[in-house]
Order: structure tokens, then sequence, then C-alpha cells
């Protein structure tokens, strides 16, 4: 019996784990292109604050976040969170973290090139 428990303890991780891996990335990904958006386009304010907020509203802390050239490069991470039993409490049990590149395309695409001939 305590091997069934442990079994399904560590398989609930799993998932809580793999849930978390993927919200984080979707994370990264929004925190970039709002920022890489906000990059292109010129807008006042800074385009890491824009990342910083986006990842803020989305349950993520950016950790990094640097602009090369036309590219935003942001760096998240997440907590991996179990339901304890009780109204909306939660237990923290690690983080995941997860990286996202927005920005111009690095090279011509096939259309491009076909548009030029």
């Amino acid at each position: 019996m305590l091997a069934l428990v442990l079994v399904v303890a560590m398989v609930l991780h799993l998932v809580a784990v793999v849930a978390a891996r993927h919200s984080a990335q979707a994370g990264a990904d929004l925190a970039a292109l709002a920022a890489a958006h906000h990059h292109a386009w010129a807008l006042p304010g800074e385009p890491c604050a824009v990342a910083h907020e986006m990842g803020r509203r989305n349950g993520i802390t950016v950790e990094e976040c640097r602009i090369d050239g036309g590219d935003v490069h942001v760096g998240v991470a997440r907590p991996v969170r179990w339901a304890s039993g009780g109204e909306g409490e939660r237990i923290t049990a690690g983080q995941v973290r997860a990286s996202a590149r927005a920005g111009p395309e690095e090279s011509p695409s096939i259309l491009d090139s076909r548009v030029q001939n």
C-alpha cells in the first residue's frame, strides 16, 4: 500500500512539473513577444519593463531580459505548486525555468526569394 501511495505521489509531482514547465515556456514566449513588439515599434518605456509586466500577469518571474539588436531574449522562472487541500493554499515544490527569443527573422524566407526573381 505504501508503495502505491509513493508511486501516485511521484506521478502527481511529475505532472505538476510538466504543467509548470509548459506554463513557464508559454509565459516566456508571451513576455519576449510583448517586449519585441514594444522594441520594434519604439514605443515609450523600456521593452524589458513590458516583459516583466507580462510575466507578472502570467504568474512567472522574469529573471533575465536582454536586447540584442532587434532581438529580445527573456529568461523566466515559475514555481511548481501543489494544492495543499486548504482553501486556495498551495505548496511550492521547486521551480522550473524557460527562455524565449523574439525579433525579426534571421534569414529571408523562401517566399521572399521567389518575389525578387
